[in-house]
C-alpha cells in the first residue's frame, strides 16, 4: 500500500512565505512606535502650566494676532497702536520657560529668535531685550516699565500685571 503525505500540509505556500514576516514587522514596528511616541503626562510638571503674554497694567490692548506678537518679540514692531516705545523683556536663552514660550507661543526655536534679534540690533534698527535673570524679576519689570511686554507661566502671574491674550494662527 501506497501512502503519500499531502506537500501542502508540511510546505508553506509561496503565498504564506511572502507574507510570513508581516506579523513580525508590525510588532517591531509598533515597539518603535511606543519608544518614540509622545508621553502620556508630562516629564516636567512645569511644562503642563501654559505660558502667557503679560504687559504692563495700563496698556489699552486686551489682544493682539499671532503675528503682531511675533514682530514684537523679533523686535520689528516697536510702538504700540498709542505712539508708546514697546519694550521687550525676556528670560535669558538657555532658560526653560524661554524656549518653550519661542516654541509654542511663538512657533520657532529660540535660536531663530536669537538670530532675529542679531540680525535687527546689528543694522541699528532696535536694542536689544531686556533679560531678566528669572521669572519674577521679569514681572516685577513688566509691572514698572510703561510699554512693556513679557511672559511667564500662569502660576507665577500676579495682578500686578496684565494677561494679554493673542489670536492663533494670524
Amino acid at each position: 500500500m501506497d501512502v503519500r503525505r499531502d506537500s501542502s500540509a508540511e510546505k508553506p505556500t509561496l503565498a504564506r512565505r511572502r507574507t510570513a514576516w508581516l506579523p513580525r514587522a508590525l510588532l517591531a514596528l509598533l515597539l518603535l512606535c511606543c519608544q518614540l511616541g509622545v508621553p502620556v503626562a508630562a516629564d516636567d510638571p512645569q511644562d503642563a502650566d501654559p505660558i502667557v503674554i503679560v504687559t504692563r497694567r495700563d496698556l489699552s490692548l486686551d489682544r493682539l494676532s499671532s503675528n503682531s506678537l511675533r514682530s514684537i518679540f523679533a523686535l520689528r514692531l516697536r510702538n504700540w497702536p498709542n505712539g508708546t516705545p514697546v519694550k521687550v523683556f525676556t528670560l535669558s536663552d538657555s532658560d526653560p520657560i524661554h524656549e518653550r514660550f519661542c516654541r509654542e507661543v511663538l512657533g520657532i526655536y529660540g535660536a531663530n529668535l536669537r538670530a532675529a534679534w542679531d540680525r535687527v540690533i546689528f543694522t541699528g534698527l532696535a536694542a536689544s531685550p531686556n533679560v531678566m535673570p528669572t521669572e519674577g524679576a521679569l514681572l516685577d519689570a513688566v509691572a514698572h516699565t510703561p510699554g512693556a511686554i513679557g511672559y511667564a507661566r500662569r502660576s507665577e502671574v500676579t495682578d500686578a500685571v496684565k494677561v494679554l491674550y493673542f489670536e492663533q494662527g494670524r
